[in-house]
């Protein structure tokens, strides 16, 4: 049976995501080094103090965006591969991870492609083991070349998505990122599709 919140622990939770949704609005508008801890917490009507209870640095909050990335393939945890079009549901994935580096900002985007930035990442990467399932499946069912394992071609698929994103970052963001990886994946798909 499940335990019933007390109205101070629903109390906690809407704070915590009053923190969470001012800070992500904050970081989209003004950038990440634009925007402190003291700016966050006044725009959410909460102390500092408040503020580092739930989080303990603004990186922290900032890299929360990259921990909820589960949310953005929710769709593919129990997908039924059979009954859709393979290019259709691969195209989709990788308009959802756009989206994911995206909706953050462009200066999201620009510390992930610096090395040191992608330490956010660690420990976070369930959606590429969706991927490489569907691979996997694909392969199977004779969709996709078999000459290389799904984790190999899991990973070629996010090389490309992953150029695509470096591409739009050091660009500044001056192309449509969706429509620019929706092309590049169409050419990289159609070279991994069986014939």
């Amino acid at each position: 049976m499940e335990k019933k919140l007390t109205s101070r622990q629903k109390q906690a939770i809407a704070t915590k995501k009053k923190i969470y949704k001012t800070g992500v609005t904050m970081f989209k508008e003004y950038g990440y080094h634009n925007v402190s801890v003291e700016e966050i917490a006044k725009k959410a009507g909460v102390g500092v103090g408040t503020f580092y209870h739930y989080y303990k640095s603004k990186l922290e909050l900032y890299t929360e965006l990259f921990i909820n990335a589960e949310d953005y393939f929710e769709e593919f945890r129990n997908i039924d591969l059979t009954k859709e079009d393979m290019v259709s549901v691969l195209q989709r994935y990788f308009q959802q991870y756009a989206r994911l580096n995206e909706e953050p900002g462009l200066e999201f985007a620009q510390m992930l492609s610096n090395p040191s930035g992608r330490s956010v990442l660690e420990g976070n990467q369930d959606f590429e083991k969706q991927l490489e399932e569907m691979i996997a499946y694909y392969q199977k069912s004779g969709k996709l070349i078999d000459e290389r394992s799904a984790a190999e071609l899991c990973d070629y698929f996010f090389v490309c998505a992953r150029g695509v994103l470096f591409d739009w970052s050091i660009k500044n963001g001056n192309f449509d990122l969706k429509t620019k990886m929706h092309a590049v994946m169409d050419y990289f798909i159609a070279g991994v599709t069986k014939r």
